[in-house]
């Protein structure tokens, strides 16, 4: 009964109760009902009435203890699935180690709700990447709590890192942030006392160890900020921008209306159906590797530079796929 009875600001009156009570197969009367709950709400500061003389409505305390029974009722417990199922691999390991008790409960409460438009609402969601899906690269289950508690408690930490082509290196590392681009998590830190910013893919750490100094934080530094500066799209000149110009063809441009490149682009549409889109963007590879997925159904034209290297990529395919 009471699992029965939610969070406020949602109440529920002791008829109700007595419904979903015989639905149970539990028989009782409204008035053992009245009685049950004022007794219990001794035992239980959080079990509230709203005191109406025609027909009570209980309730749990909103902001009442999450270990107070109604902490895991079945739209709870849907929440902690979609987060184990979409948010797991952002939390801090600490934190998905105390959500392991709920975890189950979850579990056990959807499983239970064979008609249940909740119990199948998470087979109906799925989030896919835009690009070629990747599997995820492995990381240590040690190294991955070292660093999230390191990030978290704002605490330096050592490690022996795997440098591309190169062999291992041990460095003492002030982390500032962690970014999930696609297969691959990125650590956003500086080295010793050094202020110039890094990356680091988790899963090329090889052994971690917990240091005791606190973190050499960076002035003015914003994750957000150093995300939108490009560095995370590999730019090619830093804080360079490039005044695009591009045509598409119209089956492959028209979605470029509904998602623009920037703020600032302007789409207009050629004589025959084609898009000719401007547009202020980085000037990075990803932009390079996005209009290359289009193959010859996107013209570059502006800025003659960028037009060069898509021509000389041309050149070289075409030498590729016509050798004898």
């Amino acid at each position: 009964m009471l699992r029965m009875v939610p969070r406020a600001p949602r109440k529920i009156s002791t008829r109700q109760l007595l419904e979903n009570l015989n639905k149970e197969g539990f028989e009782s009367s409204q008035r053992t009902i009245q009685r049950d709950l004022k007794d219990l709400a001794v035992d239980f500061p959080d079990l509230k009435s709203d005191e109406n003389k025609d027909m009570a409505g209980w309730f749990w305390e909103e902001h009442g203890e999450l270990l107070s029974i109604p902490a895991i009722d079945p739209p709870v417990a849907f929440t902690l699935k979609l987060a184990d199922t979409f948010l797991s691999r952002l939390m801090p390991p600490a934190v998905t180690d105390l959500l392991e008790p709920f975890r189950k409960a979850s579990d056990s409460i959807l499983n239970n709700l064979d008609r249940s438009n909740l119990s199948t609402w998470q087979n109906k969601v799925q989030i896919l990447p835009r690009t070629q899906q990747l599997i995820p690269a492995e990381i240590d289950p040690e190294v991955l709590r070292i660093i999230y508690s390191a990030l978290l408690e704002g605490k330096q930490f050592s490690g022996h890192y795997k440098r591309r082509g190169d062999d291992e290196a041990n460095y003492e590392f002030n982390p500032l942030g962690i970014v999930y681009r696609e297969s691959v998590i990125y650590l956003v830190a500086t080295l010793w006392d050094y202020a110039d910013i890094r990356h680091f893919a988790l899963h090329r750490f090889t052994k971690v160890e917990a240091l005791d100094t606190p973190c050499k934080k960076l002035k003015g530094f914003k994750l957000s900020d150093h995300i939108a500066g490009g560095d995370f799209d590999f730019n090619v000149v830093k804080n360079k921008t490039l005044k695009l110009k591009v045509i598409f063809e119209a089956t492959t441009g028209d979605h470029l209306l509904e998602t623009p490149l920037s703020k600032d682009q302007k789409t207009t549409v050629k004589r025959d159906g084609r898009y000719q889109v401007t547009a202020t963007v980085n000037d990075s590879l990803q932009i390079r590797w996005w209009l290359l997925g289009f193959g010859d159904n996107v013209e570059v034209l502006q800025p003659t530079s960028l037009r060069a290297e898509f021509a000389q990529i041309s050149e070289n395919l075409h030498g590729i796929y016509h050798q004898e």
